[in-house]
Parts: C-alpha cells; structure tokens; sequence
C-alpha cells in the first residue's frame, strides 16, 4: 500500500511540475506576444510618419507588421486558452446538471486538446519542410517561411497542452496547491 501511496505522490508531484512551467512557458508567450504587439503599432506609426510627413513610404513595414500579427496571435493563444477566456458557445453546458455538464466539458475539453495537438503536429511538420526545402514568403522582401509559421505550431501546441491540462485537472479530486476559487470550480485563470 506504502508503495501506491508513493507513486502517486510522484504523479502529483510531477504533475505540479509540469503544470509550473506549462504556466511559466504560457506566460513568457504571452510577454512575446505583448513585445509582438508593440512592434506592430511602432511599425504602423513609423510608416505612416515616413509615408505622409517625409514623403517616404517604406516597401517593407507592412509585411513585417503582418508577421508579427501572427506571432502576437500564436504567442497569446495559449494565454487565453488558460485563463478561458477564449469564445466558447456554451448553450449546451449551461442547461445541463452540473454533473452531466462537466461529463460534457470534459469531453469537449479533451477533443480540443486532440484537434490542437494534431493541428500543431501537421504545422511543425509543414514547418521542417519550409525550412529543408527553403521555402520563401511570397512577398517584396522575402523570409524564410518557417520562421512564420513556427509559431503556428508553438501557439497551437501550446493550446492543446492547455486543453489537456484542464482535462486531467477536470478528473483530479484535488485542485493544485495554490489555485484561486475558480480554478477549484475548473474555470482555469
């Protein structure tokens, strides 16, 4: 029984661990995303002082601005998909009892967690490809395309994690040390 007791303290406490830095990786993403933001409206702020005031457009600020667009994105879906604050049409579940209502969210929950974590699979894979074969962006002044759509792959990866997290923490009868009354009730902030 000793024994029992122990590899589920071990389970516990590795869960703990990858739950911090699965919070820790969420959060710096989202940093990321902030600094990806910045950029955008410093670029567009530049551009049209450069394109009006000096006469002087620029022929590559927008397609920086649209490739930081997809980092802000990719870099802070994770971050809305742990707080979940993510949409969610939620008709079903809430005129559900509570019991059959989380049977329901578990499940959605989990099937989000596949969709995300094969999506991620299919773009890190696309991803490799960009990068052996070389593959350029489509525009005036190209760049690899891979380093695009890695984040793609990240954010989405990252999401299914989430999900999945959310999903176990669902079937777990305790909540982690240290979470807020609404994570106890599996709404995750």
């Amino acid at each position: 029984m000793s024994g029992l007791i122990r590899e589920t303290y071990a389970l516990t406490h590795s869960f703990k661990k990858l739950d911090r830095g699965l919070r820790l990786l969420t959060q710096l993403s989202f940093q990321i995303g902030a600094i990806a933001l910045a950029g955008m409206v410093t670029l567009y702020v530049y551009e049209v002082f450069v394109r009006y005031a000096l006469n002087a457009p620029t022929t590559w600020t927008l397609e920086v601005v649209g490739y930081l667009l997809c980092v802000m994105i990719f870099m802070t879906a994770p971050e809305v998909t742990r707080k979940g604050s993510h949409i969610v049409i939620d008709i079903l579940i809430a005129n559900l009892p509570s019991s059959k209502a989380n049977i329901v969210f578990k499940g959605l929950t989990i099937v989000s967690a596949i969709v995300c974590l094969f999506t991620a699979y299919i773009a890190a894979n696309e991803t490799i490809t960009q990068f052996t074969r070389g593959v350029m962006t489509n525009a005036g002044h190209p760049i690899p395309k891979g380093l695009v759509s890695i984040f793609i792959a990240y954010g989405v990866g990252v999401c299914g994690l989430l999900f999945l997290r959310q999903a176990i923490e669902r079937t777990r009868l305790q909540p982690l040390q240290g979470e807020s009354d609404n994570e106890k009730e599996g709404v995750l902030n």
